[in-house]
């Protein structure tokens, strides 16, 4: 459990230290900070924001540093030149040490993208799972869209008459070792994960059979080796496109109800509950894999919880810390954080 927390230069807090209880709530104003708190917890859980993808952004306005402390943990963006650091127990920590050792389950509410989003939406949240619990996951994902923006530059230079189709091969084949690792676990990740969030939605919408596939581009892969293969066999068509128009970079996961999407058929309250009931599916599947509880942090969510708050909030808290905002101070045992 993390007790205390420091930010200094964290987006609006230049300095500001926090204690934490078991059940915390950080109550204040839009605008007063709250959520950039969440962020700072977020962040030294997964070393990413949902937020943003420029780590820059992170940084207070007047500042060049910022600095996230919380018990032995230590995240320190620089601004110029770039340095982002991570310690734990003072020794400096790579990203795959990182993963997991600190597993948090966040729940905001954009994440009714997983009903109404786009596929990349849908794939972040399981990437962001799949980051703690499988080791190495994040670097064959970090690898592969690397791959991917040269592979790209190749098919546009190559179209341009700049560079000749054979030297495709090597990205053909870095794309194929890395595509193939995060399949795997991705789709082992659902074999675990649907029936879980079938289960919770049994308790929450008995109603609601869903159906859950991932579908995979291409469709005909079996090993890294077959990807190549597809890769080289359509060599003319990403040319044309100058994009690699195959792999996980374009995979879905694709639910239905009845035979039909669920973002045509779900009312706005079914794709609440069917996230309420990912998440606590996420909850579950962590602490299989880890052995330990992960912090849930809630960005103003309380209020979406309202119509199943009975039959979800003894489960999903439990016995972890949670961390939410919210704009009034909520019923029940809080340690209650003013904010602003």
């Amino acid at each position: 459990m993390i007790s205390e927390l420091a930010l200094r230069g964290f987006r609006s807090h230049r300095q500001l230290e926090v204690v934490l209880g078991q059940r915390t709530a950080l109550v204040g104003r839009n605008g007063s900070g709250k959520t950039n708190i969440l962020e700072a917890l977020n962040h030294l859980s997964v070393l990413k924001s949902w937020r943003t993808e420029r780590d820059l952004e992170l940084i207070h306005w007047d500042e060049q540093v910022l600095r996230v402390v919380a018990g032995d943990r230590e995240l320190a963006v620089q601004r110029q030149p770039y340095l982002k650091r991570m310690r734990i127990d003072g020794v400096s920590k790579r990203t795959a040490d990182v993963l997991g050792t600190l597993p948090s389950v966040l729940f905001q509410p954009d994440h009714v993208a997983l009903v109404y989003g786009g596929p990349a939406e849908r794939r972040a949240l399981l990437d962001r799972l799949l980051s703690q619990a499988v080791r190495g996951y994040a670097s064959h994902l970090s690898a592969l869209q690397k791959v991917v923006r040269q592979r790209n530059a190749l098919l546009r230079r190559i179209q341009d008459g700049e560079a000749s189709a054979s030297e495709l091969g090597y990205w053909d084949s870095e794309f194929a070792n890395h595509a193939w690792e995060i399949r795997q676990a991705r789709e082992g990740a659902l074999v675990v994960l649907v029936p879980k969030v079938q289960a919770a939605l049994g308790e929450l919408v008995p109603e609601l059979t869903l159906q859950v596939r991932y579908e995979a581009s291409p469709r005909e892969a079996l090993n890294a080796s077959t990807i190549n293969l597809y890769l080289q066999q359509h060599h003319r068509r990403d040319i044309a496109a100058g994009v690699t128009l195959s792999g996980p970079q374009r995979d879905d996961i694709v639910m239905t109800w009845r035979g039909y999407p669920v973002d045509r058929v779900l009312s706005r309250g079914q794709a609440r509950s069917l996230v309420l009931a990912w998440k606590l599916a996420e909850v579950s599947y962590l602490e299989e894999w880890l052995g330990t509880p992960p912090i849930l942090l809630l960005d103003d969510v309380l209020s979406e919880l309202d119509d199943v708050r009975s039959a979800v909030l003894p489960e999903l808290f439990g016995e972890r810390q949670v961390v939410v905002t919210s704009t009034d101070v909520p019923p029940g045992d809080w340690t209650i954080v003013q904010v602003g």
